[in-house]
């Protein structure tokens, strides 16, 4: 595959690129490093970098609606880099285009990533083999949709899930070390429950259908070779699209599958904006630079303190009662 670049500006904190990793029209990212390092073709030293999934409900969202965000990590920490992505996204109408469905759009993430990890090289454009620099440190954020694609890509689903077709390299498990889930989809029959009008968007991304637990990945189990991955999942007390139950479900899976670790840790308290906003934040940027930090995590569920019941299934059931009054007793 051919990789293009095209230098799309140059300050005084950031070098930005844009690259293309796949041949569909949304297969291409933005590249932000600290201006000094010389771009992906010279930034042999640079080698954290912070992959960023936007949300929009799999059928909207840009790279570049967060280049604000980007720039603000690369000039608080000038040794990290930062790849925005973008992804096939879902037609609002019939009209606008063929259906895009699950998981087309992970499935994009994933070949960004593959392609992160192990850039081809091209010698037309004189990008370095990667066998010349040190494979990078993966960081991923994934937020509102963005969060269900990048859980769905490193959580076992199901055999007979769509989301079966989603493997990541050995590789490209090892180069993955923290997860943070910002604002996310992730049970999706309890996002109906909770709001039925996102019905519209969601049959847009997975087709109508009685039940989503096949992809819903709080119902999904730990992948192999990913114990040593850090989880971590926020929650702002302000989101008015997606509230906090889904989260509280979403942590409690994972805190299940990695018990008695230090891998899963959970901030519902520090943000306090809209589900958009919230991202434009100094708050949010040094909760994630604290992330790439963290050692101990700041809350964490013994089993013992877990809820008393059989299954993350039951739970969920549990709360999807017509009749439930609490979704998350």
């Amino acid at each position: 595959m051919t990789t293009s670049s095209e230098s799309l500006a140059s300050a005084a904190d950031a070098t930005v690129e844009e690259l293309r990793y796949g041949d569909g029209p949304n297969n291409t990212l933005d590249l932000y490093t600290a201006s000094q390092s010389g771009g992906i073709e010279n930034a042999a030293s640079t080698r954290n970098l912070i992959v960023y999934v936007h949300g929009g409900a799999w059928r909207s969202g840009d790279k570049s609606e967060h280049k604000d965000l980007a720039s603000k990590l690369v000039a608080a920490s000038p040794s990290l880099e930062v790849a925005v992505v973008n992804y096939v996204i879902s037609p609002r109408k019939a009209e606008d285009g063929p259906a895009v469905r699950h998981p087309a759009h992970a499935a994009d993430v994933l070949r960004a990533l593959h392609w992160l990890v192990d850039p081809p090289v091209d010698e037309d454009q004189g990008t370095r083999s990667s066998s010349l620099r040190p494979k990078p440190n993966l960081w991923l954020v994934g937020h509102s949709c963005g969060a269900h694609i990048l859980s769905s890509i490193f959580l076992q689903s199901p055999e007979t899930s769509s989301s079966a077709s989603l493997v990541p390299s050995p590789d490209l498990i090892q180069s993955v070390k923290g997860i943070l889930l910002a604002e996310g989809i992730y049970h999706i029959d309890l996002l109906l429950r909770l709001h039925p009008t996102y019905n519209d968007f969601i049959e847009g991304a997975f087709t109508a259908r009685d039940s989503y637990a096949d992809v819903s990945t709080p119902e999904f189990t730990a992948r192999e070779g990913t114990s040593h991955i850090k989880w971590f999942v926020v929650q702002s007390t302000g989101d008015s699209l997606v509230t906090e139950e889904d989260s509280v479900v979403m942590y409690e899976a994972l805190a299940k599958l990695y018990p008695g670790t230090n891998n899963v840790s959970k901030d519902f308290s520090t943000m306090t904006e809209d589900h958009d906003e919230m991202l434009q934040t100094d708050a949010f940027k040094d909760l994630l630079l604290r992330f790439l930090d963290l050692n101990e995590p700041k809350e964490i569920l013994s089993e013992d303190e877990l809820p008393p019941v059989a299954s993350m299934k039951e739970a969920v059931a549990a709360a999807l009662l017509p009749n439930s009054t609490n979704l998350l007793s």
